[in-house]
């Protein structure tokens, strides 16, 4: 070995040493491994004579760690595919279908204010899913790049929300967009969830949506009602659409009765700004 490579690792050596035990000190626990393999087989019949039957497998393996100072890390790794899709893995050099699914940091207790922070790329379940959530039963499910801070005390329930839906500066992007919001559930309410989104893209959409849901049990029945209202611009156009719905699930002797799911909608009529075209929906 010749003295330049011995004195490089006389250096590098203590160095990384010294990286490797300042990150294990800073591990509050070991480290999380979990995982999950799913298959699922489906028969879909068109109703025209065709049908159609495949497997799917979704794939995940996470990895999470509880670092000193209320941070944590996790990171899940994702594959989705159908079962004969690749005809021959030994010609396949691609990975078109393992993703990063989930991928970020959170910080809790943020300086004392009982606020959490969590910033990266992670699911986001909303109320009951109908504007923004996760989509579990879908293999691929969804997920968002962007920021969210979660505070719960005196009686509410808040999450802010900054995500980036598009960025220009990528290859397959043409505009930026973005969904701003904040949700909350209120204890002085009844448990009301009260709502406000901001999402935008470009120059050709700015659109808000504001809303309340309710959920709860009574008399025997689990219930939730829904109510939005969308105002704004898309594609050089005004909208204004509503949205109503209900749904209950009666429950006898302790198990679940057929549900019941009425939700009905009414289309918003309100006066065209002159020299403008309006969406009503």
């Amino acid at each position: 070995m010749v003295p330049f490579e011995q004195a490089l690792l006389r250096r590098f050596v203590p160095c990384a040493l010294l990286v490797l035990t300042a990150a294990a000190s800073a591990l509050a626990a070991g480290p999380q491994i979990s995982g999950q393999v799913r298959p699922r087989f489906e028969f879909r019949d068109a109703g025209n004579g065709s049908d159609d039957a495949f497997t799917s497998m979704r794939v995940r393996v996470d990895a999470g760690a509880d670092l000193d100072g209320g941070v944590r890390a996790f990171v899940q790794l994702q594959d989705v595919r159908l079962w004969g899709e690749e005809t021959n893995t030994l010609g396949d050099f691609r990975a078109d279908n393992f993703d990063l699914h989930q991928g970020y940091v959170e910080f809790g207790e943020v300086a004392g204010t009982g606020l959490d922070l969590r910033i990266g790329r992670q699911e986001i379940s909303l109320g009951g899913q109908r504007l923004i959530g996760a989509v579990g039963w879908a293999q691929q499910g969804r997920a968002f790049d962007g920021v969210r801070a979660s505070y719960a005390a005196d009686g509410i329930d808040a999450d802010l929300l900054a995500i980036r839906l598009a960025d220009e500066t990528a290859a397959t992007q043409t505009d930026d967009a973005h969904l701003l919001g904040v949700h909350a559930q209120v204890a002085a309410l009844a448990q009301t969830q009260l709502f406000a989104l901001q999402n935008t893209s470009g120059s050709a959409t700015d659109q808000w949506t504001l809303g309340a849901r309710k959920a709860g049990k009574a008399a025997g029945l689990s219930y939730r009602v829904e109510a939005a209202y969308q105002t704004g611009e898309r594609a050089g156009e005004d909208v204004a659409a509503t949205m109503i719905g209900a749904r209950s699930h009666p429950r006898r002797d302790g198990r679940w009765a057929p549900t019941s799911t009425p939700s009905p909608s009414w289309p918003m009529r309100e006066c065209r700004r002159p020299g403008s075209a309006r969406n009503s929906t």
